[in-house]
């Protein structure tokens, strides 16, 4: 590592730092992006990265070339944190970690491939274009290892974007550009079986948003011995707050006076404020007389700097482990259980759309299929069949 990377590397005294670290997706290694400050989120965007939604997360593919497309983009605008990333690599160098599947083109794709690669040079593309469609076409040809491209028929193509796309929860964007990528990569190539004009955009399955009952969030709630992680855990769940509205909250966007908080810039570039109970801002009071935060309301070990959303579910998991509940959580989950419990108690779905934020009351109608305890409050007909 040159001098350069050491000091961005080092030099965490900077507000704006990006922490990159190690993910593994279905056996395939990617370098994460961790913004410790959420006005980076714009220049993250610029490099227009793939998206991860079960990990909430932007990804580069692992390499060499995705840290110098990093470096260049960010150079004085933001310190890259290589910490967690090379500690990972430093296990895999002492095998203490499992065998990863690679990425492995077989021998008679290879000609294939680099033919491609020199397809981009000639047309041009920008170097993280390059980058990201010749990762996505290493993938596509693992995949296929064992075919020859000719035999790739459509249906073929559909059944890898369903698994290798769809159901490891990548964003629509990423399957476009894998589109794009698998697009690109056939545009000069005669007799294959491939009719690239039309390979479908896979609807993503609609699963059911997992939620806590109540008694599990009183229970979480219960165990969590620290002030700090009980207030944290109480604005997820009692203001159906996303992670990142949580660790962007700033002290003066809290009016006491009219009971709201005011979230900023929320998903969908939205601003919305939200009420919050006598009993919430009780337990705010205290909390601030406690750790008097400088700026935002959740900080980190250094004050001023926001708490980091890894933190944040790592809080959540401890505390669900120590009251016994087993389910697989993620902060998220306070959220929806937010909304789900609003429901149970009769809140009118418009009101619970405004509360959260959504843009489209679809998005919400999404928890009047989650509620059992209404679902089971239904009469049935065949109850009263024989009633005299």
């Amino acid at each position: 590592m040159d001098s350069n990377r050491a000091v961005q590397t080092n030099n965490n005294q900077h507000r704006n730092v990006i922490e990159l670290r190690p993910l593994e997706i279905n056996g395939v290694l990617y370098i994460s992006l961790y913004p410790t400050n959420t006005g980076l989120i714009g220049a993250i965007l610029e490099l227009e990265l793939a998206y991860h939604e079960e990990a909430g997360v932007y990804i580069i593919p692992d390499g060499l070339e995705s840290l110098n497309t990093l470096f260049a983009h960010f150079k004085g605008r933001a310190w890259l944190d290589l910490t967690e990333l090379q500690v990972a690599r430093t296990h895999r160098k002492l095998g203490q970690e499992r065998d990863l599947k690679r990425l492995d083109i077989s021998p008679h794709h290879n000609s294939d491939y680099q033919r491609f690669v020199e397809y981009l040079d000639a047309k041009g593309y920008s170097k993280n274009t390059k980058l990201i469609y010749g990762h996505m076409v290493k993938v596509f040809l693992t995949y296929f290892r064992e075919c020859e491209i000719a035999e790739i028929s459509n249906d073929m193509v559909k059944e890898f974007l369903s698994k290798e796309v769809v159901a490891q929860n990548y964003s629509r964007a990423y399957q476009r550009q894998m589109i794009g990528s698998i697009k690109a990569f056939y545009r000069d190539r005669l007799n294959v079986r491939l009719d690239i004009e039309q390979l479908p955009m896979l609807k993503k399955e609609k699963k059911l948003p997992k939620v806590l009952n109540k008694d599990e969030v009183r229970r979480i709630l219960e165990v969590t011995i620290n002030l700090k992680h009980q207030v944290i855990l109480m604005l997820l769940y009692g203001c159906g707050l996303r992670v990142s509205e949580l660790i962007g909250l700033e002290l003066k966007h809290i009016d006491s006076n009219i009971q709201t908080l005011l979230i900023l810039n929320s998903k969908g570039n939205a601003d919305r404020n939200i009420p919050v109970t006598e009993n919430i801002l009780e337990e705010l009071r205290g909390y601030y007389k406690r750790y008097r935060p400088k700026k935002y309301l959740i900080e980190g070990m250094k004050r001023g700097e926001p708490y980091s959303a890894r933190s944040i579910n790592m809080v959540l998991k401890r505390s669900a482990a120590r009251a016994g509940i087993h389910k697989r959580v993620h902060a998220h989950m306070l959220r929806h259980s937010y909304a789900t419990h609003l429901l149970e108690s009769d809140v009118d779905i418009r009101y619970i759309q405004v509360l959260l934020g959504h843009k489209s009351s679809r998005t919400t109608e999404i928890y009047t299929f989650v509620s059992n305890q209404k679902l089971g409050e239904i009469p049935n007909p065949f109850d009263n069949l024989f009633d005299k």
